[in-house]
């Protein structure tokens, strides 16, 4: 479903001659394209849980690059990167609040027990419910302070 709302923003974009987000949704197409290769499931679209983990790193991705460029003087490509990143953006899930997920991580600590060695085990079971709606830094953090 997100593949198709793609596909179709681009042919959006394309007819309103919007050059630099056509380009953003190409770059967003490319990688799908890449993923759907390196699982060899070229012909038909990925699962949305896909799509929104491999988006949730190109945010990711995105930003680094933004700060890289900032950093080196750059200012125009630094620009470019944040509007990449907010095209991508609108394809992902609104992200859980800090309250949210703390709900969510209380919820599998009682499940799992309250034991610092299951640290990994937590945070595993936390990302698998909250895909690409929680950066995994965050769900770490608030799982070892939940686990102190």
């Amino acid at each position: 479903m997100i593949e198709s709302k793609i596909e179709n923003d681009l042919k959006n974009a394309m007819l309103d001659h919007n050059q630099e987000l056509v380009s953003a949704l190409r770059n967003i197409k490319a990688t799908i394209l890449n993923k759907k290769i390196e699982i060899k499931q070229r012909t038909k679209n990925l699962d949305d849980d896909i799509v929104i983990e491999l988006l949730a790193k190109e945010v990711k991705k995105r930003q680094e690059s933004a700060d890289l460029y900032l950093k080196g003087g750059n200012l125009q490509k630094s620009k470019a990167e944040l509007y990449e990143r907010k095209v991508i953006e609108n394809y992902l899930p609104e992200q859980l609040s800090d309250l949210q997920l703390s709900e969510i991580i209380n919820q599998e600590i009682l499940n799992q027990g309250k034991d610092p060695a299951k640290l990994g085990s937590i945070i595993n079971a936390v990302k698998l419910k909250t895909i690409g709606r929680a950066e995994t830094s965050v769900i770490a953090r608030i799982t070892k302070d939940r686990l102190k």
